[in-house]
């Protein structure tokens, strides 16, 4: 460790057994800050933060400190090894130092912090993440003005303290260990906190979790994912999993189980670990996701979106009942799952709890970018058959069309959030007459389907395609008109299989309409009048649907049996 000679200013290192008595400093960064080289080639005489340093020195020195340590001077960090072992020794070094002197530039001397708008309470350094384990981690905290006049120590203050910060008095005076609370309220402390950079949200609560992990700038947001992973190999708390998106962009989305950013957390500060049998089942990450079983209740199902309740094992405070957040189904019966962000965790019933079945779930472990979202992340439409000029129609436009390949005739498309996808082909006749036909795969019910709109005009092929119903078309097709005309329309489409890309083979027939109803069946299927052109026409069609249809592909219409009656 190295320290700073509180009369001489230079720097001195020291082994883990041989380091003395020290004065450790907390303030907030501004400008012009003084670093290791600026300090030791006397560069730094010149910068404004110097005399922060100086006038530290002299209020350690005034209490017969010999050593002081800051943060800005005393780190080299132009060696990335010296500056990650430091911000992972960080809360020891706070926790073993002497006396930590907190300086409060924003904080004038001639004001009670008791007052309800005082500055005290409104200071930057409530503000900073860095700031809160250095409020924690010290058995002595003095709080210094901007004139560098004493306003009082953490014991003095901790009833003023608690009301700003929300951590409690008992945390404060170090009567109770920061590791006894649970993850939900640590996470809480930090949560209308900020860092300068994006990674340094999650490292300035290493060691209010007691973590260890390398340091890797320019990762962003992951490092409070990789955060929350490393809570979770020493901790089965599933307060862990209790927070709320309160990003109005994101409450439409899906999620996985980790959240964000503490800020998620601002409303999960009396949320405490709950144990309804006494013991809980490991989880992990892995390949797949978060590894986990959780009781769940499959709730009602909401069009294409199956979801279901999943309790934790945590609770508010002040209720006994068991919290459970919701959880959508990336696919029918499947053991995928991602979170939906349209609520927090809610208090549930004992009795609702209890009907839960318990269940080994796979969930992403952070956010479903679209990159991430759903288990298959392509999918491709081929076009088998379709009608040709010389059959009076054309393919004329198709979405998305950006992604078509015409070589192979093939579009290919990426799902949404749930896994469901669609295409869309516009048809016309010579006369410019058209056709829509829409076929997409519905996730959550396993099965393809395939559809008809009227052309229209004024609206764009995105909209038709986004707006039409997934309903199936009749096995036999129906009856369409285009002004005098009556056209027969068949469409398929059927799953031909699931891997990284989801395959799909759609055929689609349009052609004169000759036939006659026959009202036994249950299904309205068009014969030709004539009696000896029936069977032939039967048999077309049969031939055709099995002939299209493959080795047992998943079908949206339905059987065709019926057809051999």
């Amino acid at each position: 460790m190295r320290l700073l000679h509180a009369t001489t200013l230079t720097l001195h290192e020291f082994s883990p057994d041989g380091i003395p008595p020290y004065a450790i400093l907390s303030h907030t960064w501004g400008d012009e800050e003084v670093t290791l080289q600026e300090l030791c080639s006397g560069a730094g005489n010149r910068k404004r933060g110097y005399s922060k340093i100086a006038n530290f020195c002299d209020t350690a020195r005034d209490a017969c400190f010999e050593y002081c340590w800051v943060d800005t001077c005393c780190i080299d960090k132009t060696s990335s090894t010296e500056l990650s072992e430091a911000i992972n020794s960080m809360f020891q070094w706070y926790r073993d130092a002497s006396v930590c002197y907190a300086y409060l530039e924003d904080v004038p001397v001639d004001e009670s912090p008791w007052n309800e708008d005082s500055s005290f309470r409104k200071s930057r350094w409530f503000t900073r993440g860095w700031t809160l384990q250095e409020l924690i981690a010290p058995a002595k905290v003095i709080f210094f003005s901007r004139e560098w006049d004493r306003i009082g120590s953490k014991n003095d203050l901790k009833q003023l303290i608690t009301s700003v910060t929300g951590i409690g008095e008992d945390i404060l005076t170090l009567r109770k260990p920061v590791g006894s609370v649970s993850i939900a309220r640590r996470m809480s402390w930090a949560s209308s906190r900020i860092t300068t950079r994006p990674e340094d949200i999650a490292y300035c609560l290493l060691g209010i979790f007691n973590i260890r992990m390398p340091l890797l700038y320019g990762e962003g947001k992951r490092a409070f994912a990789r955060l929350q992973e490393e809570i979770m190999k020493g901790s089965d708390d599933h307060t862990i999993f209790a927070w709320k998106a309160f990003d109005q962009f994101r409450r439409n989305d899906l999620s996985g189980l980790l959240a964000s950013s503490p800020n998620e957390f601002a409303d999960s500060s009396d949320i405490v670990p709950f144990r309804s049998n006494g013991m809980s089942m490991p989880y992990s990450m892995t390949n797949k996701g978060l590894q986990i079983q959780l009781p769940l209740l499959r709730r009602a199902s909401d069009g294409e979106i199956q979801s279901y309740i999943a309790v934790l094992e945590c609770r508010r405070e002040r209720n006994k009942r068991p919290l459970a957040i919701e959880l959508v189904g990336m696919l029918p019966e499947s053991e995928y799952f991602a979170r939906s962000l349209l609520s927090g965790p809610t208090t549930i019933p004992i009795y609702t709890a209890l009907k839960a079945e318990p269940k080994i779930i796979f969930v992403k472990a952070t956010h479903l970018t679209p990159e991430n979202r759903s288990v298959s992340r392509k999918c491709a439409y081929v076009l088998r058959r379709w009608p040709k000029p010389a059959d009076g129609f054309c393919l004329v436009d198709l979405y998305p069309k950006d992604d078509w390949n015409p070589e192979d005739s093939m579009v290919f498309t990426e799902p949404d959030t749930y896994g469901n996808s669609r295409v869309g082909f516009r048809f016309q006749d010579s006369n410019g007459r058209g056709i829509v036909i829409v076929a997409g795969y519905t996730a959550q019910k396993a099965h393809c389907w395939c559809n008809i709109e009227p052309e229209n005009k004024k609206k764009s092929l995105k909209q038709i395609v986004t707006e039409v119903i997934n309903n199936p078309l009749p096995s036999a097709g129906i009856e369409w008109k285009i002004g005098k005309e009556r056209l027969q329309i068949i469409g398929r489409l059927t799953e031909k299989g699931l891997g990284s890309t989801a395959m799909f083979a759609l055929d689609i027939v349009i052609r004169p309409w000759h036939y006659a109803p026959r009202p036994s069946l249950s299904r309205r299927v068009y014969y030709q009048t004539s009696t000896s052109d029936r069977t032939s026409w039967k048999r077309t069609i049969i031939d055709y649907f099995k002939n299209s249809a493959g080795e047992n592909p998943r079908v949206a219409q339905g059987s065709t049996d019926h057809l051999e009656e």
